[in-house]
């Protein structure tokens, strides 16, 4: 979801490589992420090309990004 918060959209490959996992295990992170509204996932498919799965952050995703970064910041505020 970080990867996701300074671009409109990322493409699937584009993730699945930076993060270097499988295709199976992004697809399922994914899933999740779009079951609970975080992520929409947009396939498209360009005359005869493959089709292109496109991944972007929801406004409820960036809520929930936002609002765990600000405990992890609240955690390290307490390491002394």
């Amino acid at each position: 979801m970080a990867l996701l918060s300074s671009v409109e959209a990322a493409d699937f490959a584009a993730l699945r490589d930076t993060l270097e996992v499988t295709d199976g295990n992004l697809n399922r992170h994914l899933t999740v992420l779009a079951d609970h509204d975080f992520v929409e996932i947009d396939k498209t498919r360009n005359r005869g090309q493959r089709t292109r799965t496109w991944v972007q952050l929801t406004d409820t995703g960036r809520t929930a990004l936002d609002a765990h970064v600000a405990a992890l910041r609240a955690v390290l505020d307490g390491i002394d």
